[in-house]
């Protein structure tokens, strides 16, 4: 994968054993859509950490990404994620989740604030 502008921090702490992640990374790139800031972020106030986060440097928010692979299938993992995210939305927070077992240019064309184009690599 070409990671090109990407923040130079990012081909280093994605997490390199979630093939899901990676597949989620190259379609952005691929597809010339803004990639995260960071990722594999912990929330200082709770026990989460988030695969990615997208700074908003209009309006100082944040939008946090949870890439979700096949372990997320099981009922106590559900549960748990559910439990977490839920506590970050009814905090402010903007969350966003991608399944491995859904469209990706689903979730792009849904979130269009966040996944936007800013270099032709088609």
């Amino acid at each position: 994968m070409g990671w090109g502008n990407s923040p130079p921090i990012l081909k280093d702490t994605y997490d390199k054993s979630s093939s899901t992640e990676l597949k989620f990374l190259n379609s952005l790139y691929n597809q010339g859509l803004a990639l995260p800031d960071r990722a594999q972020v912990n929330f200082k106030d709770y026990y989460i950490s988030a695969d990615f986060v997208y700074d908003n440097h209009e309006n100082g928010t944040q939008s946090f990404l949870f890439i979700d692979g096949s372990v997320h299938d099981k009922e106590s993992v559900k549960e748990d994620d559910h439990k977490k995210r839920s506590l970050l939305a009814d905090a402010g927070y903007d969350v966003i989740v991608w399944r491995y077992d859904q469209k990706l240019n689903e979730l792009m064309e849904s979130r269009k604030d966040i996944f936007r184009k800013v270099v032709d690599n088609e």
